[in-house]
């Protein structure tokens, strides 16, 4: 089937305000200005959504999506 993963990237967004959004993921700060978001269920083909979705939430950051499967394709 193939190894499917997926994050996001928020920059102008504090952590705890994205962990509120998103209680379920892992949330943390390991980049300066950055916050990063992980979840199982974030993968190619569904994290976009995640993403759109947290944008729509947080109108004054910027969230990148950011999806790999297999060696083959990388979105961002």
């Amino acid at each position: 089937m193939g190894t499917k993963l997926g994050n996001l990237q928020i920059r102008g967004a504090g952590v705890e305000e994205v962990s509120a959004l998103l209680p379920k993921a892992l949330v943390g700060q390991w980049a300066e200005g950055f916050v990063s978001v992980y979840h199982e269920d974030f993968q190619w083909g569904t994290v976009e959504r995640e993403g759109k979705s947290l944008s729509r939430k947080l109108p004054g950051a910027v969230v990148l999506s950011a999806a790999l499967f297999d060696d083959d394709v990388v979105s961002f």
